[in-house]
């Protein structure tokens, strides 16, 4: 549909661009000081008034108006900051484009790399914006041993990303916001979406060590079903279950600050379903 519009605009004659964010491409043409702006949301978004947009769908908002000078010149430099609206570059403006270009066949060496340095099979995958809703590459951040992180840089140089020689740094959230599993091979895979990833970070970070701490002095290794909750006193409850039995523990921000429950065993009488893994070392990982 993105494609459809701008083709369209472009043979009346418009100078045509995009931006794109996580649910909608905007598409900018200026004729003159004809100025149009179109959007396309895709399905499972809500528009404006309030209308889900179903699966197998898309929704299509086009509006015009002719523009003083000032703001015909303000027009011109934002269509000329924007994206090629091809399905290509469209696809270069997204994390999946990211690691689709990671994952190809001629990035080996970093590949190599990541699996020897790495702590945890978990990457940090982020556009790197040169723009509003336009990106001139992808950061791929890798938590390494000593504390450091591994850092990997690119751009995107006619279709293809081009990767900087990878830096050894520092960062303050020491891959706790990772989105990305590293698979055995080095290639990763985008971590579905999940209001219950909150859990992982709450647990791998300041909030979480009483409970991690606990896990560690008994070495446990377990299945996780991890739950976020919201409300006045948010909270994400941890059900683990290891060696046939079954643990809980409740970490919850309370009154400004953060409150935990010791690690308790239960009886299970609802479904255990994990959607997670705690390792020796503490580290929990949360998926869907």
């Amino acid at each position: 549909m993105t494609a459809a519009v701008a083709e369209a605009l472009a043979n009346q004659g418009f100078a045509v661009s995009c931006r794109l964010n996580e649910t909608t491409v905007e598409i900018a043409g200026l004729r003159g000081n004809v100025r149009v702006r179109a959007e396309v949301a895709a399905n499972g978004s809500v528009t404006g008034g309030g209308v889900v947009i179903p699966a197998g769908s898309v929704a299509l908002s086009v509006t015009a108006a002719r523009q003083i000078e000032a703001s015909a010149t303000f027009q011109r430099q934002w269509v000329a900051g924007g994206f090629p609206c091809t399905e290509g570059v469209l696809n270069d403006q997204t994390l999946e484009g990211c690691v689709a270009a990671w994952n190809g066949s001629d990035k080996p060496a970093n590949r190599r790399l990541v699996l020897r340095r790495m702590r945890v099979p978990v990457a940090n995958v982020f556009l790197r914006s040169s723009g509003p809703g336009v990106s001139s590459g992808c950061f791929f951040g890798f938590l390494a041993h000593g504390g450091r992180y591994l850092i990997f840089g690119s751009s995107w140089r006619e279709g293809s990303l081009v990767f900087a020689k990878p830096e050894l740094g520092y960062s303050s959230a020491k891959g706790l916001n990772a989105n990305a599993r590293v698979r055995p091979d080095g290639q990763l895979t985008l971590k579905p979406p999940s209001r219950h990833e909150r859990c992982e970070v709450w647990w791998n970070a300041p909030a979480g060590a009483e409970a991690r701490a606990a896990t560690v002095r008994r070495r446990l290794t377990a299945e996780v079903q991890a739950v976020y909750e919201e409300g006045p006193t948010p909270r994400c409850t941890y059900t683990l279950r290891a060696n046939g039995r079954y643990l809980e523990v409740v970490v919850e921000l309370k009154d400004h600050g953060w409150a935990t429950t010791p690690l308790r065993r239960v009886d299970r009488k609802r479904p255990f379903r994990p959607n997670g893994e705690l390792l020796a070392s503490g580290w929990l990982t949360v998926g869907s």
